[in-house]
């Protein structure tokens, strides 16, 4: 190559990403590279409806009324809303938080879509702390 032209193929080298650390998956593989994936999120289960895994807050321990809401629920995989059931459970703020850092950390999951929308019953709406527990007015 002419010495000339060497600055013009640097540059378009570095320009058009041409380097050893963009190596397509065949590339990395060959030359030794990884191809690092999002992880998922740690296993967990369900226990009485409500999706547990390390680091979990109890869902219904509170103090007071307002460490209580009527929320969505994760399903057996832990990072797609559970549409089983009712759509408004009864739940501690701490788990409702925990459940939002924990979807938000599921990017590598494909969730269905949710069904038609329907109207709960209003008495799902109406949650208390009785005893240290989240409730609400329907039982």
């Amino acid at each position: 190559m002419p010495r000339a032209l060497l600055p013009f193929a640097v540059v378009t080298l570095v320009a058009c990403g041409g380097g050893a650390d963009t190596a397509e998956p065949e590339e990395a593989a060959a030359t030794g590279q990884e191809q690092t994936e999002p992880e998922a999120a740690p296993a967990g289960r369900v226990v009485d409806g409500y999706y547990v895994a390390a680091g979990a807050p109890d869902p219904l321990s509170c103090a007071s009324d307002d460490e209580c809401v009527a929320s969505g629920v994760l399903d057996t995989n832990g990072c797609c809303w559970s549409f089983r059931d009712m759509n408004a459970v009864v739940q501690s703020t701490a788990y409702r938080d925990w459940t939002s850092g924990r979807r938000a950390a599921c990017d590598v999951t494909r969730c269905p879509s949710p069904p038609a929308p329907t109207q709960p019953p209003d008495c799902l709406f109406e949650v208390r702390c009785a005893e240290g527990r989240c409730a609400n007015a329907c039982r």
